[in-house]
């Protein structure tokens, strides 16, 4: 509350995203510190490691970390010191879907089928998405879930775009209108087993 606020006198730190270089000493800290000394990691896989970081998960530390340790931990699988290029990239298809489901598990119901409703083979509009979450709503018990209207489903939208679970894009007309599509980043299967799994617990 606001004067337990007060009394604190909180502050906003904002940090910064990790350089290449910062990144690449991070990683070789864990190496040094976690692996045998026989367990070879050549430079090249590292700078691999954090380009992909950098360029595709705005520098996460932890990606990087969890690719690393996939990597490693598939090379001990087959019986080998030296991690290859083929474990790097393995890791980056593991740990991708690991944080995918990561973050749609700890969504609320509504803010799930909100998203589930932007998915589909193409962009949607948002009158799109919100009769989709109307006939998903219909298909849990209701006493469970509290449909939501059009301008809060607005807000979950921007909340989900936040997460990089959506990607919000905005075309504009001759006319002078602004139409805004939406497309969901999150791979279709892991969603779709989220659903199922999510239905099922409503109906049980």
């Amino acid at each position: 509350d606001k004067p337990v606020r007060s009394s604190l006198q909180l502050k906003t730190i904002i940090f910064g995203l990790y350089n290449p270089d910062r990144l690449k000493k991070i990683l070789e800290e864990r190496i040094k510190e976690g692996f045998y000394e026989n367990i070879n990691v050549p430079d090249k896989l590292i700078y691999k490691i954090v380009k992909f970081s950098i360029q595709n998960k705005s520098s996460d530390a932890r990606f990087s970390i969890e690719s690393l340790f996939r990597a490693a931990q598939r090379a001990e699988e087959n019986s080998r010191h030296t991690i290859t290029q083929l474990d790097v990239e393995k890791s980056f298809i593991i740990v991708e879907e690991d944080f995918e489901k990561e973050s749609i598990t700890t969504l609320s119901t509504n803010q799930f089928l909100v998203l589930y409703s932007c998915d589909s083979n193409k962009e949607v509009s948002i009158e799109e998405a919100y009769k989709k979450y109307t006939s998903y709503v219909k298909q849990f018990k209701m006493e469970k879930i509290k449909r939501i209207g059009k301008t809060r489903i607005r807000k979950l939208i921007n909340y989900l775009n936040n997460q990089n679970l959506i990607k919000k894009s905005t075309i504009a007309h001759e006319i002078g209108l602004r139409d805004i599509r939406l497309e969901v980043i999150i791979k279709k299967e892991i969603l779709l087993k989220e659903f199922n799994q999510r239905l099922q617990k409503t109906l049980t």
